[in-house]
């Protein structure tokens, strides 16, 4: 090698120094940047080849090459700023120079944002502290993002659509103790078929206010009346008020003058009958009876040839004998030997009020659908009952919701929005399907009408009974909720940990209204750098893809948090020492070229 050689070596070795110096004090100067990428110095040498001579090398020096290290992470740290987001793993914010879509876009992992105004639109965007604008994917009213994995599925995070904001009412959350205990009110003894409807007074009522999509209060009232049920029932008339030890047969002084020994009534289904034969004393033969007690016990035992209960009897609250079909759908016809058996110096059998006689229907048949003609051509919209083979004749309730009526939203008049029947084991659990999303759903109607003179206030409502009970006690509110909110004025934004930028309300509300993609690379340490601790899409590091956080080998966000640098201190200053050592040995090579070349100046001389 000529001394020359030697001199050009040496002072390559002292420029890849000086870049390599540069390079850590880059590290070293941005060791506080938030989401800052340190870069490394990677060496090579440079060998010169004789043209007379290649297979003897002559040292031709050392280069340098800047590699950076994109996809090493930063250290988190936890702020309590809630527009701060730090990413775990891959992927970078993509920001733009511009809020209107009309620039480039870069890549950084600062999530220092915060709110900033523009000045010539007065909205307000998502701006971290390097001055980019942060942009996202929109969200729809059911909270789904657009999504789409190229950049031209976003846009910027403006958030001047969402200074107000109003939730409508989309469920009611209704928890209510009805009181087994209460009297059932009877059709026959009303003179009247189901419903029972607003005409009689209701057992309990129990008001929620609830939200429609304009944010206008409105009142939506449930009333419950206890019933007797929709099965086939006769009942005895008020003017005999029974005890299960009436003596009912030749008992001139008692409730039941008119039947004596002998006398005969017969209860049938259609396809059973149970012939029941009244005797003065002891009863000696099935299906004999003497007292009240003998003839609810004969009712109640009476079963078809597989063991079934045909028929249910009871003394009601009144103290009146209440006879109920225990099959949903089959009729009940009652006849007698004489006409004291049935009539008012007998058992006093309210007739029919429909017909006058003494053959009663079903008044609902809940083992079919609903019919649009009959008492309650909503009960579809009621929960489906689990049950309708044996259901509990004694847990009927008549359910009727009631809003403000439209053509006179002012409170003063009200009107059924639905009307229907629900039902309790002997348990006091009630008697009801699940719906597949969970809870026992009563559907109140899609697009309800609260105001005739407003257009765009129909809701959608449903309400959740799944924890209504009847037990033998006071009447009980146990929950009365619901998810809508009034008008609200936005205050307060914040990034969760799945990438939203949630909205806070006044009204207490909070509703997402973007989502932060991560934009991926297929070779992240291939970006090219730019001021404000971004990057660009480069050859080298391949086409941008956008994903949701923790899809498309993306990291997560977490909120309230940011990337540190990735600078390690210790690190940085030992590679000093060695740059600074590497400078000063090549340049003690230069200054021995230096005298060595005047040596041989000076033997000239």
């Amino acid at each position: 090698m000529s001394f020359f050689g030697s001199l050009y070596a040496s002072t390559s070795g002292m420029m890849a120094a000086s870049k390599a110096t540069q390079v850590t004090s880059q590290n070293v100067a941005n060791m506080s940047t938030v989401g800052y990428k340190k870069s490394d110095t990677s060496f090579s040498d440079i060998v010169a080849n004789s043209l007379y001579s290649p297979t003897s090398g002559n040292s031709g020096g050392v280069a340098s090459t800047k590699l950076l290290r994109a996809s090493q992470q930063g250290t988190m740290q936890q702020t309590g700023a809630k527009l701060d987001a730090g990413i775990v793993g891959r992927g970078f914010f993509a920001m733009q120079k511009t809020n209107d879509a009309s620039g480039d876009f870069y890549y950084t992992r600062n999530g220092q944002f915060g709110e900033a105004v523009d000045p010539t639109s007065g909205s307000t965007f998502l701006k971290n502290s390097a001055g980019f604008y942060l942009y996202g994917w929109e969200v729809d009213t059911n909270g789904v993002a657009a999504g789409g994995t190229t950049t031209g599925s976003l846009v910027p995070i403006d958030l001047s659509d969402f200074d107000t904001q109003v939730q409508a009412t989309s469920r009611i959350d209704l928890g209510i103790n009805l009181d087994a205990a209460e009297e059932n009110y009877n059709p026959h003894r009303l003179g009247q078929t189901l419903p029972i409807g607003t005409g009689e007074s209701s057992n309990f009522t129990r008001s929620v206010t609830i939200y429609d999509t304009l944010g206008t209060p409105r009142d939506v009232e449930f009333q419950f009346r206890k019933i007797t049920g929709p099965m086939a029932q006769f009942v005895t008339g008020k003017g005999n008020s029974f005890d299960y030890d009436d003596v009912l047969v030749d008992n001139l002084t008692g409730p039941t003058p008119g039947i004596v020994n002998g006398d005969t009534m017969t209860i049938a289904n259609g396809s059973e009958s149970l012939n029941i034969t009244f005797v003065n004393g002891t009863p000696a033969a099935p299906n004999e009876v003497n007292s009240m007690r003998d003839l609810v016990n004969t009712i109640n035992n009476f079963t078809d040839i597989g063991g079934v209960q045909q028929f249910e009897a009871r003394l009601d609250e009144r103290g009146q004998l209440l006879v109920t079909s225990a099959l949903p759908a089959e009729t009940l016809d009652v006849t007698a030997s004489g006409v004291n058996v049935t009539n008012s110096t007998g058992l006093d059998i309210t007739v029919d009020p429909v017909d006058g006689d003494y053959s009663y229907d079903p008044f609902y048949d809940i083992t079919a659908p609903a019919d649009p003609a009959g008492p309650y051509p909503d009960q579809d919209s009621f929960p489906a009952l689990t049950n309708t083979v044996d259901p509990n004749s004694q847990g009927w309730w008549e359910m009727t919701v009631l809003i403000p009526d439209p053509a006179a939203p002012n409170g003063t008049t009200k009107t059924t929005l639905r009307q229907g029947m629900i039902n309790f084991d002997g348990l006091g659990a009630l008697n009801a399907d699940t719906a597949p999303t969970g809870g026992s759903l009563l559907d109140l109607g899609t697009a309800i009408n609260f105001d005739n003179s407003q257009t765009g206030e129909e809701s959608a409502l449903t309400v959740d009974i799944s924890q209504f009970s009847q037990f033998s006690n006071a009447y009980n509110v146990i929950q009365a909720g619901q998810n809508g909110a009034g008008q609200g004025q936005r205050n307060g934004v914040y990034i969760d940990n799945d990438g939203y930028v949630m909205a806070e309300y006044d009204n207490g509300i909070e509703i997402p209204m973007y989502q932060i993609p991560l934009a991926n690379f297929a070779n992240i340490d291939g970006l090219t750098e730019s001021s404000g601790t971004v990057f660009k899409e480069s050859v080298l590091s391949g086409a941008v893809s956008m994903y949701a956080a923790g899809n498309g080998g993306t990291g997560k966000i977490n909120g309230s948090a940011l990337e540190g640098s990735n600078v390690d201190i210790s690190e940085e200053f030992g590679d000093l020492i060695v740059h600074q050592r590497m400078f000063g040995l090549n340049s003690k090579v230069i200054n021995a070229v230096d005298e060595m070349t005047q040596n041989l100046v000076r033997l000239k001389q």
